[in-house]
């Protein structure tokens, strides 16, 4: 709708928006998977594992709500009001950039456990 509109100005926001969801769904499926050698060369105490749990829990809560603002109920593109599209791709870029932010402390906090 947004081409056949001429819209370009929101065409490139929101093919921003799909940019960056694609690379942080790169990053999320080729992040390193867990190890559970017979003789793993680090400890982990409850404390870690469960701040390890709050990390994924935020992460997957992150995706459900960003699933929820993409539907095609929550991204509607009016041609008569092609700027009423804006609130909605500014909603989803802060929403990626706070993901980004959470899935970056998890990852750090992965690396510190392990290299300790």
């Amino acid at each position: 709708q947004m081409v056949n509109s001429g819209d370009f100005n929101n065409l490139t926001a929101i093919g921003s928006v799909i940019s960056q969801i694609q690379q942080l769904g790169g990053e999320i499926r080729h992040s390193q998977q867990g190890y559970s050698g017979f003789a793993a060369t680090f400890q982990i105490n409850e404390d870690k594992l469960n701040k390890l749990y709050d990390y994924d829990y935020d992460a997957v809560n992150s995706s459900i709500q960003l699933m929820n603002l993409t539907s095609p109920s929550s991204m509607i593109y009016d041609t008569a009001s092609p700027a009423s599209i804006q609130t909605s791709i500014s909603q989803v870029a802060n929403l990626l950039s706070a993901f980004k932010q959470k899935w970056a402390l998890r990852m750090e906090a992965i690396e510190n456990i392990v290299l300790k």
